[in-house]
C-alpha cells in the first residue's frame, strides 16, 4: 500500500482513467474525496463493497452505472474500493495533510497531481499536441474543482455560524 500525504486541492491518477480529487478536509478528521472514474468502473464505500459481499465473492459489484463521479466524505479508517482491486483508505491526518493509502496491484500506475502534471508539461515541451490540450483541459477542471470546494466550504461555514446562533438563542 502507498501512504501519502495530500493537501486539500490535490489528486492523484490511478492507473489511465481514474482521478481522485481530495478537495476540502470537512473536520481535522475527515475527509471529502471526489472520485471520477468511467462509468463501467464500481465505485463503493468500503462498507457498501462489504454489505454487498463483493470483498468475499471476488466479483464486481453492481453501482449506479449512470454515476462517473462519486462525492464522499471519509472518517479516519474508511475506504472506497475502485473495482475489486483498488482500495483508497483514510488513515488520519499528520499535521501537515491528510494521510491516505492507496491500494492497487503492481501493475497500476499511481500519480500524484505534481507528478502527473510534470509528465503532461514535459511531453507538450517536446512538441506533442495532445498534452497541449491536456494541459487547458487539466487547468479547467482544476479551476472549477477549486470553485466547486470553495462554495462548499462557505455552505459549510454558513451552516455553523447558523447553527451557533440558535445555539445562543435557545440559551
Amino acid at each position: 500500500m502507498l501512504v501519502t500525504t495530500v493537501l486539500e486541492g490535490d489528486y492523484i491518477v490511478i492507473g489511465n482513467n481514474i482521478r481522485v480529487h481530495f478537495d476540502h478536509r470537512v473536520t481535522k478528521d475527515t475527509l471529502s474525496v471526489a472520485i471520477e472514474a468511467p462509468k463501467d468502473v464500481t465505485v463503493l464505500r468500503g462498507k457498501l463493497y462489504e454489505e454487498r459481499g463483493c470483498a468475499d465473492n471476488h466479483r464486481p459489484c453492481d453501482s449506479r452505472a449512470e454515476m462517473s463521479t462519486l462525492r464522499v466524505t471519509t472518517k479516519i479508517d474508511d475506504y472506497v474500493m475502485i473495482g475489486n482491486e483498488i482500495k483508497i483508505k483514510h488513515k488520519g491526518n499528520n499535521g501537515k495533510g491528510l494521510s491516505i493509502g492507496v491500494a492497487a496491484p503492481r501493475d497500476v500506475s499511481i500519480l500524484r497531481k505534481s507528478i502527473y502534471e510534470g509528465k503532461i508539461e514535459k511531453a507538450a515541451i517536446e512538441g506533442d499536441a495532445n498534452a497541449k490540450i491536456a494541459i487547458d483541459i487539466l487547468a479547467a477542471q482544476n479551476e472549477e474543482r477549486k470553485k466547486k470546494s470553495e462554495a462548499i466550504k462557505a455552505k459549510q461555514l454558513s451552516h455553523r455560524n447558523r447553527n451557533l446562533a440558535e445555539k445562543k438563542v435557545a440559551q
